[in-house]
């Protein structure tokens, strides 16, 4: 009805024979055997190309066209491992916009300069928590982090980024490194430390 081509797979077409009915509602194929060969059908688990992809676009893409009834277990495992590389690239990727946000001059000025102490990080993480609906709280320990992340843990970043690490991990370099703020060669020397140890 679209005009577009309807290229269902092998798979597709077996499940729309099994669903087929006559007028009375009987199955149009009763007790029918289809070849094993279809109903079993998976993608070659040794294809996955997207195993060995790094998280982005084309990995997203590749995702997207596959879905888990096609995957044996060895496919699900890659699948599922792929998702966490995109969902840990993201978080980077959120992690840059935040940061930024927070480093822009509406967020560094205050006209309260009477007995206050202005926190630019605490401001944007006032516009942060109204546009996800985070709790303050949250909001202030991500952007935070975010900031973090970006001007004294750069390599925590990229391999976030690269998906080799997640989200977890990136916290809890984070956290380790935090004493070691007002140290920059010390916070370099735990922070790659413990890379190598998050990312075996």
């Amino acid at each position: 009805r679209t005009g577009e081509p309807f290229n269902p797979s092998p798979r597709d077409v077996v499940e729309l024979m099994e669903a087929a009915t006559l007028p009375d509602g009987r199955p149009l194929f009763p007790n029918a055997s289809f070849p094993a060969h279809l109903v079993d059908e998976v993608v070659d688990d040794d294809d996955l190309v997207f195993a060995s992809m790094r998280p982005g676009p084309n990995l997203c893409a590749e995702l997207d066209e596959i879905g888990p009834r096609e995957l044996g277990a060895d496919g699900l495992v890659e699948a599922i491992r792929a998702h966490g590389r995109v969902i840990a690239h993201h978080e980077a990727q959120m992690s840059v916009l935040i940061a930024e946000l927070a480093s822009r001059p509406i967020y560094q000025r205050c006209d309260d300069a009477a007995g206050h102490e202005h926190d630019a990080t605490r401001v944007a993480a006032s516009e942060v928590s109204l546009a996800m609906s985070w709790t303050p709280r949250h909001a202030d320990a991500r952007v935070a982090h975010a900031v973090r992340l970006v001007r004294e843990l750069p390599a925590t970043l990229a391999a976030l980024d690269a998906g080799t690490i997640d989200a977890y991990k990136a916290r809890v370099i984070d956290e380790e490194t935090a004493p070691l703020a007002d140290d920059a060669e010390s916070t370099r020397e735990v922070e790659v430390a413990a890379l190598r140890r998050a990312e075996t």
